[in-house]
């Protein structure tokens, strides 16, 4: 019979020790990453919207554009002045529309009560009014 002596286990009980705070710092980092996935995600999503608005308001044809996946958090706003800035548009010439499901309306444009990937889709057509030349209407859902 081999016995271990008493620093065999020490050494022993030492290594399971590292290995478990080794093991321990891995999965944060790998939490880290996934974490900065999502937040990369969520930017590409947003810009990848802001730049079809901005496309479509350039080339107003009636054509819908349509964005099948854009990934928006919880409690985000899109409000009329944000597209005003985004686009040189005045709020008379901004339509907003949502599922209602998905997003709850505010006065000043839209607020998303949960998580959500959904399809936008961006309409402008040249304006025959004096206030607008350029009508966009923006459906989230």
């Amino acid at each position: 019979m081999v016995s271990m002596n008493s620093r065999g286990q020490e050494d022993f009980i030492f290594q399971l020790l590292v290995g478990a705070i080794v093991g321990i710092v891995i999965i944060g980092i790998i939490f880290v990453l996934i974490e900065k996935t999502e937040n990369q995600k969520v930017y590409l999503s947003n810009e990848s919207l802001v730049s079809n608005i901005k496309y479509a308001v350039k080339a107003p044809t009636g054509e819908p554009y349509i964005i099948n996946k854009v990934i928006i958090p919880k409690e985000t706003y899109f409000t009329h002045k944000y597209f005003e800035e985004e686009t040189g548009l005045t709020k008379d010439c901004l339509i907003l529309e949502s599922n209602k499901s998905v997003f709850k309306e505010i006065e000043s444009g839209l607020v998303t009560q949960n998580d959500v990937e959904t399809k936008v889709t961006i309409t402008c057509n040249p304006g025959f009014t004096d206030i607008c030349n350029i009508t966009c209407e923006i459906l989230f859902g």
